[in-house]
């Protein structure tokens, strides 16, 4: 994996360089790989088995004047794909790596592709992401400032959405199962984990039970 990740880093720097990393939030498995390599986790190995970069667009409408990110991205040496069906934007980088912006859906969401006018391009809407703008930690690594959910939010958020992972739910519960672990090692870490599920709904409270009852899994 060494060099996709410095693809990885490369990739930072120019979004960091443009401007965009901050109207943005990475997650996936390389929010991961910034808890490891950040320190912010004690102990913790990332479970980093992807080439696909996700990031979770913020505000749609910002920032409000403008920023190409087609032009930008190809000027470095990205391949821009359009879904012939959808219209949402993804980039690519050979075949060693993929890049694509999302955007929360919105009230019931709806069937099309989100425009994002901030960024010129359309993206894909996903649900359940609230937990992870709303729960956010800022975290310097090689000097770059890159804006990640905190532990916590990632963990409960990539429960809630496991039985709608289909082929990667496998993959994405051992990295729950490690999170978890590392998490309830740390006495505040994991009080940090209670009062997040506290606040949780409760229909997002029963989903986390159901899916700990099924795998033998303790949250407290």
């Amino acid at each position: 994996m060494n060099g996709i990740k410095k693809i990885f880093w490369e990739t930072i720097k120019i979004l960091e360089s443009n401007k965009i990393l901050e109207h943005v939030v990475l997650i996936g498995s390389w929010a991961e790989y910034i808890y490891e390599k950040s320190g912010c986790l004690k102990n913790f190995e990332a479970n980093l088995k992807t080439r696909d970069i996700d990031f979770l667009i913020r505000n749609i409408n910002k920032p409000r004047e403008g920023i190409n990110i087609v032009d930008i991205l190809e000027k470095e040496g990205f391949e821009t794909s359009i879904d012939y069906m959808s219209g949402i934007y993804k980039f690519y980088r050979g075949k060693d790596l993929e890049l694509e912006f999302l955007v929360r859906e919105i009230g019931r969401g709806q069937s099309e592709p989100y425009e994002v006018p901030s960024f010129g391009i359309k993206a894909e809407g996903l649900r359940n992401t609230d937990i992870l703008i709303d729960n956010i930690d800022v975290i310097e690594v090689m000097d770059i400032k890159i804006i990640v959910p905190n532990p916590q939010a990632y963990l409960l958020q990539k429960i809630i959405i496991n039985n709608q992972r289909k082929s990667k739910a496998e993959k994405d519960y051992l990295g729950i199962e490690n999170l978890l672990e590392n998490i309830k090692s740390s006495d505040l870490e994991f009080q940090k984990l209670k009062d997040l599920f506290n606040v949780l709904t409760k229909k997002q409270k029963k989903i986390i039970s159901k899916f700990l009852n099924g795998n033998l899994l303790e949250l407290f």
